[in-house]
């Protein structure tokens, strides 16, 4: 597929045609030293895809605030990659929080942690923008804004300072990053954050005063600043929405190393521990067609031989058994296998199993979380003794006919 001009994607290329001074290139930076540190392809860049833009843009580094084989796993960085970096004002380049031995290294060398596309220190970007999926990884924002050589308190930054945000389901009580954080987008990033990041980096980009983007930050509903409400963005397209292609390939096995088609978002049921399940109201069902499409593309272009048809309840897409049977009848002959990880008990039929096990063996792993039938009811979450054993005792049977088919 032929790119614009604007992309470059030459690993040899590491310069960009930016105005910034002190890019970070590791190699010559760190040079022997980067073999002192585990796994040092997590901080050189380069890898197969990448998207390198060139001229005078809007800058936005990306931060999964974790490894780097856990973030490029992550499916909210690949939406926001690729959608920011389709803007034609907007340059958008990734970075991770290193580990221990990493960080070590650049604290002794006094080197700033960096984005991986282009060597840019975090302190030079226009904005740094954190995706948080979870609260474990929240501690790790502190520690990339200070390597980094971004003021932690939000009221230290001056004009020449990035803007810093963060969205994602961990952040939804923005109240406790307060202090660290601009602003904080509540909702899906493509109901909006997409228009004001190209409203931003406008027809003639040109470097924006901090306090400017603030002010602008400060009209949109769905960002929460201190002492401002926030109105949860929700992205009423998505049951057909395309989204653009453009993440680079990890140059290290990352820990979910398939491709990723979500096919549903938001959930039916209201499991009343399900933070998830609130937050991506209401259910949304991707059309047939745009996931077959998607496959299409993981395959034939990404290369990917497991696919993962991802949603907070798979087994409650309408027509998943007919999905997923279309899904074998094209691919099944090039061992191409799909997999549902979030199959709920009480949605799980025999003729997913089968269709599941077409191409690769799978497990199943029950998730009980009460086992009294009363206690199940008050949390909205009914998974009855006789539902698990009716299914263990049909799995148990189709396993057998397997066999017995193999042998003959």
């Amino acid at each position: 597929m032929d790119r614009p001009d604007r992309y470059r994607t030459d690993p040899g290329d590491f310069r960009p045609e930016v105005p910034l001074l002190n890019l970070v290139n590791p190699v010559e930076t760190l040079g022997k030293r980067l073999l002192s540190v585990e796994k040092p392809a997590r901080y050189l860049g380069g890898e197969q895809g990448i998207v390198r833009k060139t001229g005078k843009l809007y800058t936005v580094a990306l931060c999964f605030p974790d490894l780097y084989e856990i973030g490029m796993s992550n499916n909210a960085m690949r939406i926001l990659y690729a959608g920011l970096n389709i803007l034609p004002g907007v340059r958008c380049e990734r970075v991770f929080a290193p580990a221990r031995d990493f960080e070590k290294l650049l604290r002794e060398s006094g080197t700033p942690l960096y984005t991986l596309e282009s060597g840019i220190p975090l302190s030079e970007v226009d904005m740094l923008a954190f995706t948080v999926g979870y609260e474990l990884s929240a501690t790790n924002i502190l520690t990339v804004l200070d390597l980094g050589g971004v003021p932690l308190d939000a009221s230290s930054r001056g004009e020449g300072d990035p803007v810093v945000i963060a969205g994602g389901p961990a952040v939804t009580n923005p109240l406790p990053f307060s202090r660290f954080l601009d602003a904080v987008w509540i909702g899906e990033a493509e109901a909006g954050f997409f228009a004001v990041l190209d409203e931003l980096s406008g027809p003639k980009p040109v470097k924006r005063n901090r306090s400017e983007v603030i002010d602008r930050l400060k009209k949109e509903s769905a960002f929460w600043m201190p002492g401002k409400p926030a109105v949860r963005a929700v992205d009423t397209e998505f049951p057909d929405r395309e989204y653009p292609a453009g993440f680079p390939w990890p140059s290290i096995k990352p820990v979910q190393d398939h491709g990723t088609v979500e096919i549903m978002r938001g959930c039916p049921n209201g499991c009343r521990f399900c933070h998830a399940g609130y937050y991506y109201r209401p259910q949304r069902v991707r059309s047939f067609q745009r996931i077959l499409r998607e496959v299409e593309s993981l395959v034939l272009e990404s290369g990917y031989r497991e696919i993962t048809l991802s949603s907070l309840s798979s087994g409650d897409y309408p027509g998943i058994v007919d999905l997923v049977r279309a899904l074998n009848r094209t691919w099944g002959e090039r061992r191409v296998s799909f997999q549902l990880p979030s199959l709920k008990v009480e949605s799980l039929e025999l003729p997913v199993l089968e269709e599941l096990t077409h191409t690769r063996k799978s497990g199943l792993t029950f998730a009980v979380e009460t086992p009294e039938e009363a206690w199940q009811r008050s949390i909205n979450k009914s998974v009855t003794l006789d539902k698990i054993l009716s299914i263990l005792k049909r799995s148990e049977e189709h396993t057998s006919e397997l066999q017995s088919r193999q042998v003959i």
